[in-house]
């Protein structure tokens, strides 16, 4: 695919390098619950706008919105009209020749580097890729669930080029934080929920920022098919359901 081939919203064309995802349509800067991570955001704003390093890493447990943040930024440059690439290393389906298309574009998000460490062709094909964006005027987004030094790159040249980067740890929110998470995800899905089935939930169901976005999702198919609206008794039946 030539880099220079865009999508009407000025993305480079992800169909063309067989990425089955889209972006988060809800995913924004403004969004993303800063909570403890108000440092990172601030360098992730500048990364969006920039401003400052080429090279950013976020690295963090699953939950702490890595992903977001990756969305957010790929989302805010196609939105000015900047050529953006997402790149989920989580698909096992993607092969590492997807990369030599992607040097040229302005802005590139690899998600999730920690599942191709140790992968000869991969660590080769990412290492390729790095040096190539260096002689572009591109700006490349890592993300991972550890700091670099320790991903286990067999690589010592790649490992030495990751660890130029610009990194921050993403935190785990506390309680508070996740409520409002909660409830600002259950308002994107067109439904609000009270106190009383926030509260229910916390307490009842598991508090990791996964299950919780993955129950607000099963709550907007189930409360469509049914034709409920979200209380205490239907989220009860529903983690009594088997499906959690």
């Amino acid at each position: 695919m030539s880099p220079s081939k865009r999508d009407g919203a000025g993305a480079i064309s992800l169909a063309q390098l067989s990425l089955p995802v889209g972006l988060s349509a809800s995913a924004s800067l403004h969004n993303y619950v800063v909570g403890p991570n108000a440092e990172a955001v601030s360098g992730v704003e500048d990364f969006a706008a920039g401003v400052g390093s080429r090279l950013l890493h976020l690295w963090g447990r699953p939950g702490t919105g890595k992903t977001h943040l990756a969305h957010a930024v790929c989302r805010r440059q196609i939105d000015t009209g900047v050529p953006a690439a997402y790149v989920p290393l989580s698909d096992r389906q993607l092969s590492p020749k997807l990369l030599e298309n992607l040097a040229a574009v302005a802005v590139i998000c690899l998600d999730d580097v920690h599942l191709i460490a140790g992968n000869a062709e991969w660590e080769r094909a990412l290492f390729r890729f790095y040096n190539e964006t260096e002689n572009q005027p591109s700006r490349l987004l890592l993300t991972s669930d550890r700091r670099v030094d320790g991903l286990g790159l067999v690589l010592g040249d790649l490992a030495s080029r990751l660890s130029s980067a610009l990194g921050f740890q993403l935190r785990e929110l506390d309680d508070t934080c996740r409520e409002q998470v909660f409830r600002s995800r259950a308002q994107e899905h067109g439904f609000v929920i009270s106190d009383e089935v926030v509260d229910y939930v916390m307490r009842r169901h598991s508090r990791e920022m996964s299950d919780l976005i993955e129950l607000i999702e099963r709550l907007d198919r189930s409360t469509l098919e049914a034709g409920r609206r979200v209380t205490v008794p239907f989220v009860k039946s529903l983690l009594n359901s088997g499906d959690f």
